[in-house]
């Protein structure tokens, strides 16, 4: 059942795909829609993916070759996007490098960590196409009301999954940690719940011609979507991020925090989910970090700048109980992470990240947001390590240019009315 269900998602990527060379443009939006109403939570991971290869994988290749092809026959790339990827493949080659002369030796390890960089030239892939290719059908891309609707239809999907698991958790999986935790439902719509809402309250909304009846229901299934996720992080990110960041007046700030707390209070008194309300965090997070700090401690001066390299890998004992496998190419923390592996070096996937997200935001509060948004993420989250990571990277290339283009839209009918 689970390659059948990998082959024939594959097929359908492969097929939109190969709808880049007829219409550029449904390719892109199915794709995007393709990607974000499907459960992607790691529950799923043996439907999506073998053998470390991801469904997905196979409509970023066609558009990788699409790519190249457009470079070679009419030339149309900019030359920030061509830098970027340059930097980028010359810091794969020199670790891999370093990984051969360090004794190569070739398995899951080693290609787990090409995850982050595949996540990083897919970015610069869909931000070039969408940028450079769709310069002349901007306004027809998609209007912010349907834009709104693919995320409602998107997050109702994933409430009705998430409940469903709960009532037949064993029928999905029999790890031990899901069934335990059926009350919990996180994948790639749960950071997009949160990026929506931090978005929502940092924009101009008076700018926007949108349905507001359309915005209440996103707005409504964003708060169950982070309540059902039972992540402390996204939460508490949240809602920090609208109470001091957001365009909004101190009643509605306050409005905004009981909604959010107290549906999160009730949710998890409800279902007895204890973890959420625990106080004791700095524990967990020593915890959590241990397998890092640990080979930090150990590392040299030339280690420090540089890390480790490829196929580093933490032990993490307490997998144990599941049956899984102990030792992981990450930790919950990207810092850690990416600097174990990279060492000081490894500022620049990071910076590169936050610029690929952001390079279509023009607003410079919005911005600082979304950037703020991910920096914190990094201190308990591992985003480059997601198998969804890309699919709420999508929706960030995607929304600015959405909201820039009805803001033109509404400026010259204004003009025009005068």
């Amino acid at each position: 059942m689970e390659n059948i269900s990998f082959f024939i998602l594959s097929i359908i990527s492969i097929l939109l795909g190969a709808l880049l060379f007829a219409n550029k443009r449904l390719s892109i939006l199915g794709f995007y829609s393709f990607l974000i109403a499907l459960p992607t939570s790691n529950l799923f991971n043996p439907f999506l993916s073998i053998s470390g290869v991801f469904f997905y994988d196979f409509y970023f290749l066609i558009l990788f070759s699409y790519f190249i092809i457009t470079i070679v026959i009419k030339e149309r790339i900019g030359k920030t996007s061509l830098i970027s990827l340059t930097i980028l493949f010359s810091f794969i080659v020199l670790y891999g490098f370093v990984f051969l002369y360090k004794g190569a030796i070739i398995d899951k390890y080693l290609l787990r960590d090409f995850r982050p960089f595949l996540t990083l030239i897919y970015s610069m892939l869909i931000l070039t196409f969408i940028n450079n290719n769709f310069v002349y059908v901007k306004k027809k891309i998609l209007t912010i009301n349907n834009f709104l609707s693919v995320l409602i239809f998107a997050f109702f999907f994933k409430i009705v999954i998430s409940f469903i698991i709960m009532l037949y958790p064993s029928s999905f999986t029999s790890d031990i940690y899901y069934n335990e935790q059926s009350s919990r439902y996180i994948d790639a719509t749960s950071f997009i719940a949160a990026l929506f809402l931090v978005s929502l309250f940092s924009i101009d909304r008076r700018m926007i011609n949108v349905n507001k009846f359309l915005l209440a229901i996103c707005m409504s299934f964003s708060f169950m979507i982070l309540i059902i996720s039972n992540s402390r992080t996204l939460l508490a990110i949240t809602l920090f991020l609208v109470l001091f960041g957001g365009n909004l007046k101190v009643y509605k700030k306050i409005i905004f925090a009981t909604f959010l707390g107290g549906g999160t209070y009730f949710y998890v008194n409800y279902f007895g989910i204890s973890r959420i309300l625990s106080i004791d965090v700095l524990t967990s997070l020593t915890t959590r970090y241990a397998p890092a700090i640990n080979k930090i401690g150990e590392m040299s001066i030339i280690e420090i700048f540089f890390g480790y390299g490829f196929r580093t890998f933490f032990e993490i004992p307490w997998f144990g109980y599941r049956g899984l496998d102990s030792y992981l190419n990450s930790i919950d923390s990207m810092y850690l992470t990416f600097f174990v592996k990279y060492g000081i070096c490894s500022i620049f996937l990071i910076v590169l990240f936050l610029k690929l997200i952001t390079k279509n935001i023009t607003d410079k509060k919005h911005r600082f947001l979304i950037i703020s948004f991910f920096l914190l993420i990094f201190l308990t989250y591992s985003p480059l390590y997601q198998s969804y990571a890309i699919i709420y990277v999508f929706y960030l290339i995607l929304l600015p240019i959405i909201l820039e283009v009805k803001n033109k839209e509404d400026i010259y009918k204004e003009m025009k009315s005068k």
